[in-house]
């Protein structure tokens, strides 16, 4: 639960931050590279938490997310 939150608030930020730049003529434009910047870190502290901690990490790629099943 707590790594949806995480990834969650990642996402948000990211959405966030991208929205917020604007070009010199006032038109607004996602800069896709702070998106992928932010998605980058948090696949890193993933990794590194799986490295360090073991068990089961969902696996993030760029375009996929791998969801655990519910255990309801």
């Amino acid at each position: 639960m707590i790594l949806h939150v995480v990834v969650l608030a990642c996402f948000l930020a990211c959405v966030s931050a991208s929205s917020n730049f604007t070009t010199y003529e006032g038109t607004a434009f996602y800069n896709l590279f702070v998106l992928y910047a932010y998605m980058s870190i948090t696949i890193m502290v993933l990794r590194i938490r799986k490295l360090i901690f073991g068990g089961d990490v969902p696996a993030f790629t760029w375009m996929e997310i791998e969801i655990p099943p519910n255990r309801d």
